[in-house]
């Protein structure tokens, strides 16, 4: 049940905000590689929900993808999306190294954490990400964030549910989803 939760969250919260073009014309921009289990993936968007700070901590979830979001049929098309659900410490947004750490586990005031991290690709074939593909969450690593504004670089350095890594970077900007 969590995992279905889980890519509900995903998959379906990013649909219900589109990354078409904004009011005043501009895209996202975000792109880079990334490698899993020996193959690489071209990230061509990518976008942000800003949820902000509680509990000490400020949350932004990102979010890259090689494709685009589809309200209509609730899919992204393409074959891969990279989300990592991040947490700084303080009242603002910080960059740092960002830790893996267990829902099990109390983060201290001054810790960068994820406890939400993961790739989802398109495993039928169909070009679509959807729940039948396969969604590896990471069970440890670092991502490092260097930026700030809506331009941001994204290391990933993730050891995954399968045993398998995940690595690359994302880089240029991210849209933004205030919540």
């Amino acid at each position: 049940m969590k995992k279905v939760l889980f890519f509900s969250y995903v998959v379906l919260l990013p649909l219900l905000f589109s990354c078409g073009s904004d009011d005043d014309g501009d895209t996202a921009t975000a792109n880079g590689t990334v490698t899993y289990d020996g193959k690489d993936y071209s990230l061509t968007n990518g976008f942000m929900f800003d949820y902000g700070a509680e509990d000490g901590h400020y949350n932004i979830d990102f979010t890259a993808h090689d494709g685009t979001a589809n309200i209509a049929d609730e899919t992204v098309t393409g074959t891969v999306t990279v989300y990592s659900e991040l947490y700084s410490p303080g009242t603002s947004f910080q960059t740092g190294t960002f830790t893996y750490m267990s829902f099990f586990d109390d983060p201290e005031a001054d810790d960068f954490y994820f406890y939400s991290a993961s790739i989802t690709i398109d495993s039928d074939g169909n070009g679509k990400i959807n729940e039948d593909d396969n969604t590896y969450s990471a069970t440890g690593g670092t991502i490092v964030v260097t930026g700030g504004g809506d331009n941001y670089t994204l290391v990933y350095n993730l050891t995954l549910s399968n045993g398998k890594k995940l690595t690359g970077t994302v880089s240029g900007k991210f849209a933004t989803i205030k919540l």
